[in-house]
């Protein structure tokens, strides 16, 4: 002690920062480092003829990213610390606890502490300016009888935060501490050094010991050069600007880097203050996380860093979680996003086991994100029957359990299919046909929610080779599917016959769709073996979806039928039925039903094979005395493969005859409804649920006599039961509809 024993009061300021400045309390070594000492009086005090009566001076700059929160509490003191004891040194000098005001203060911000003397009272302050203009923060004193005061025989600075608990801490603690940065200006001569200070054996109040966490040079400034001890320094703004944290350290704690002198500094245009433009080193929020995938799949790895100046990216794949031969990766191929902040990879195949992480930097240096693992499962194809229904994932790929790829679906064309997609596979267990014709065992369906019968879009299938070389064996003497990946006759065979609408009993087969069948022609170079996944991978485009079978015969499916009606002919049920076209087609099987549900067979009714228009009928004699009867053919080639027709519905109440059909029954994309009216009118037609409440209405000008109204506005319905209700010239009619 060089001055007086003295009291602290109390005062406090305020400053503001940037609002990015991180909430926090708890400070590290190199979170603060000081820019000056004086321990001679100041120049401004009236005993040089100045108008104060200030004292000792020191300053910190704050090199925290995102600078210190409001509340946080730092203990400055000029006690020495023993390394022999591994405490304070016993002596009657002094502490501070200060309190950071409310608005925080931001990082590059430098603080100035000014004592004044006014007899018998000392106050040291805190301000944002070197003059001493703006209060900051509020600092009062440990106690009246220990104070702070810096001796011109040589003395230290440190400031420290109690610890373990995060500060702001209520009570001083000599106990715990956690040193944040530090100065020494005492020198002796042959014992005193910038990494050890007076060495552990220090003692008295001049002397001090580097305290435990503090680096000479790096987080703590020995203010001496040539053993020449100074009783003022002030940091010289050899690094200002834009620079990192680190860099300021370095050259803060260098004491060739300070002005040094035993005469107090002027304040003002000559004080050399510095500018400190921080630049914030890079952390890491989030890390990327580990990817469990399937073959064929994209995945990405996303980190979220910050930093001044803005972090750069480089993502790097290792096949260990240490990183023992990172590869640094490039746009291109599966890559994309190389140097952002997220790694894309269009197709995992061949990527199981790989570690990912980023690479990020930016003039502050470089720091490594975790690594991520990326285990990828091998897709295989279902052996057994399979049903997903998802949205359209970005690559397309639909999968059921454990990774067993059913097919592709991409959004393309003219009105590119979206929403909610059911995709279906069946497995026969023995090479089916249609009309004849072998088909190959595995088949599909693929059902978006809206749009069914008009989307566009394009789709992969897949198939075993063992499948294709059953197929081949049935078809014997037929044209033959691929054989073989360089098999370019057996690509030119390969055919698609696609089934409009959904199969009506679940099977896939094509006996179960009703709608319009065409065969579909693949280019020869979409049709590919991959080797990596062994399978061949056949894609096309198309226009309304259905259910696909591959073939190699150019004739979608035996018969053609165009129309299929039925009317009252007195009590008797006369149905009516027309073909375009019938190919290995061998009859008609007419079935009847009382419910809709279970039919039986009435009789045959040969078919007439070729490519021209065929008229056919059926007289149910007697048919008047049930009350309401359905019907449908049953379609059967020469090979024995069936298909059916949709249900005709009559009823024998004349008051109703209007509506002569309601189909499908069960329904998904649409309801028909047959017409009979004995004069042109409108028919209004409402399908409400179980409520009650309205989910279609329609009204129509119907001509007179046979006509069908079609209900597509059914295919946004969601399952369930629904009350179907028509109206016609005063008469009405209802139906219980399943979806």
């Amino acid at each position: 002690m060089n001055k007086f024993y003295l009291s602290f009061l109390a005062l406090c300021g305020s400053l503001f920062f940037s609002n990015n400045m991180i909430a926090q309390n708890n400070l590290a070594a190199g979170d603060l480092a000081f820019t000056s000492y004086q321990s001679d009086l100041d120049l401004s005090n009236s005993q040089f003829g100045g108008t104060t009566n200030r004292e000792d001076r020191f300053s910190f700059v704050v090199l925290k990213p995102g600078g210190l929160a409001a509340g946080t509490v730092l203990y400055f003191t000029d006690r020495g610390w023993s390394g022999a004891s591994n405490a304070f040194i016993v002596n009657t000098e002094g502490t501070i606890r200060w309190t950071v005001p409310a608005a925080g203060i931001a990082q590059g911000t430098e603080v100035f502490f000014i004592s004044t003397y006014v007899d018998p009272i000392v106050t040291w302050t805190a301000y944002s300016d070197e003059a001493g203009n703006v209060q900051l923060g509020v600092a009062a004193t440990r106690a009246t009888s220990d104070n702070m005061e810096f001796s011109t025989a040589g003395d230290q600075l440190l400031v420290y935060q109690t610890g373990p608990v995060v500060g702001p801490a209520g009570n001083y603690d000599d106990g715990t501490r956690r040193f944040i940065a530090g100065l020494h200006a005492n020198v002796i001569v042959g014992v005193s050094t910038a990494s050890a200070w007076d060495g552990v054996a220090a003692t008295g109040g001049n002397e001090s010991s580097i305290p435990p966490g503090l680096s000479g040079g790096t987080t703590a400034v020995f203010m001496s050069v040539s053993d020449v001890e100074s009783d003022n320094g002030k940091y010289n703004c050899t690094v200002a600007g834009a620079t990192c944290p680190a860099a300021y350290l370095t050259a803060i704690n260098n004491p060739a880097n300070w002005l040094l002198t035993n005469t107090a500094y002027a304040i003002g245009t000559s004080s050399a203050k510095c500018t400190y433009l921080v630049n914030t080193p890079i952390t890491i929020g989030t890390q990327p996380v580990a990817v469990s995938t399937c073959s064929g799949r994209s995945a990405t790895f996303t980190v979220a860093a910050t930093g001044t100046p803005a972090p750069t990216y480089v993502w790097q794949w290792a096949t260990d979680a240490g990183f023992t031969t990172p590869n640094n990766i490039s746009d291109g191929g599966v890559y994309s996003g190389a140097t952002t902040n997220t790694l894309t990879i269009s197709d995992v195949t061949g990527f199981n086991g790989r570690y990912y992480r980023a690479v990020v930097t930016n003039t502050c240096g470089s720091v490594n994100s975790s690594g991520a693992l990326l285990t990828v499962t091998v897709a295989t194809l279902p052996a057994t029957a399979q049903n997903v229904t998802q949205t359209i994932p970005s690559d397309g790929l639909f999968y059921g359990g454990s990774c067993a790829l059913i097919t592709r679906v991409q959004a393309t064309g003219a009105q590119p299919i979206t929403g909610s997609v059911n995709t279906r596979v069946w497995i026969e267990g023995s090479v089916p046909t249609v009309a004849g014709q072998p088909f190959v065992a595995r088949h599909y369906e693929i059902t978006p929610t809206t749009n069914a019968a008009t989307a566009t879009g394009t789709v992969t299938l897949y198939f075993t080779q063992a499948e294709f070389n059953a197929f081949n064996t049935a078809v014997g003497g037929g044209p033959q599917l691929p054989t073989g990946p360089s098999d370019n006759t057996g690509k030119a065979n390969l055919r698609v016959g696609k089934y409009a609408g959904q199969s009506n009993n679940g099977t896939g087969l094509p006996g179960s769709y009703t709608g319009q069948r065409t065969v579909i022609d693949p280019v020869d170079a979409n049709i590919v073996w991959n080797a990596t996944a062994s399978r061949w991978e056949v894609t096309f485009d198309v226009t309304g979806f259905s259910g696909f079978i591959i073939q190699t015969g150019s004739n979608p499916l035996p018969v053609k039928l165009t129309s299929f009606s039925g009317s009252w002919q007195g009590s008797d049920a006369l149905l009516q039925w027309q073909t375009a076209s019938e190919l290995n087609h061998d009859y008609f099987e007419v079935e009847k039903s009382a419910n809709g549900i279970n039919f039986s067979a009435m009789g045959r009714v040969s078919g007439n094979n070729g490519n021209t228009t065929s008229n056919y009928s059926w007289l149910d004699i007697g048919a008047a005395g049930m009350s309401r009867v359905y019907y449908r053919l049953k379609i059967v080639s020469l090979s024995g493969g069936v298909e059916y027709s949709d249900v005709v519905m009559l009823t024998n109440d004349q008051s109703v005859k209007f509506l002569t059909r309601v189909s499908p029954n069960p329904f998904r994309d649409q309801v028909q409804l047959g017409l009979n009216l004995p004069a042109a009118g409108k028919v209004l037609v409402r399908i409400t649920d179980i409520t009650g409440r309205v989910m279609v209405s329609r009204s129509i000008d119907a001509p007179r006599g046979f006509s069908t109204l079609i209900l597509p506005e059914v295919s946004g319905l969601a399952g369930g039961t629904y009350v179907l209700n028509a109206m016609y010239d005063g008469q009405s009619v209802t139906y219980k509809l399943v979806k």
